[in-house]
């Protein structure tokens, strides 16, 4: 397996705290690495909501979940702590392992969304015609 880019718990102030508290401190970014912050972010919020959703389900470990998911253990357990990066597929896992539930933990808080880099359409003009 190659080196990432980054790690995700890398932009917490407590990286071990990625993943298993709802709240955690965020380091301050540069303008560059925002892309990077974000899907850090949304990582933590879908790593920990699938730690309650373990908590609910009386999942007792990751090996429990991974084998459940088809993953390997190590890969998840590094995955919810935000040493490795999230994919698509993780997000699908959970979501079929844990159902529509989960999607819950996709809708931020007002204070982690970036405003919007492309402008919203005008009111009453379809775009593309």
């Amino acid at each position: 397996m190659t080196n990432p880019r980054f790690r995700p718990n890398e932009f917490a102030i407590r990286p071990e705290l990625f993943g298993l508290v709802e709240d955690i401190q965020w380091r301050t970014t540069k303008p560059s690495d925002e892309i990077e912050f974000d899907a850090s972010v949304l990582q933590h919020q879908i790593s920990w909501h699938v730690r309650e959703l373990m908590a609910r389900r009386m999942i007792r470990t990751t090996k429990a979940l991974a084998t459940e998911i088809g993953v390997k253990p190590d890969r998840l357990q590094r995955l919810l702590a935000g040493h490795v990066l999230m994919r698509l597929e993780d997000i699908a896992r959970f979501r079929l392992a844990f159902g529509i539930e989960f999607d819950r933990s996709m809708v931020r808080k007002r204070g982690t969304v970036p405003s919007p880099r492309l402008p919203l359409p005008a009111q009453g003009k379809r775009s593309g015609r």
